[in-house]
């Protein structure tokens, strides 16, 4: 993958690089990682929450098998 980066966010990277002492490729592959982490968990979070929202009730484990088996 290939990045172009505003000078401002460049040098901001380079900072973070030379403070951890690690590659500036390094520091934006976990910058990256973080940012799409953080995506997904709001992403879950949304759904989570529109279950929390219309689900009326809950069902059992046990409940759960009774039902799938009989069908």
């Amino acid at each position: 993958i290939n990045v172009t980066l505003s000078e401002q966010l460049a040098e901001r990277v380079k900072e973070i690089a030379q403070r951890t002492k690690r590659s500036m490729s390094a520091v934006a592959a976990e910058l990256i990682e973080d940012s799409i982490e953080e995506r997904e968990d709001a992403y879950l979070s949304e759904i989570a929450e529109h279950r929390r929202q219309t689900c009326t009730g809950t069902t059992s484990h046990e409940e759960f098998w009774e039902e799938a088996l009989r069908d």
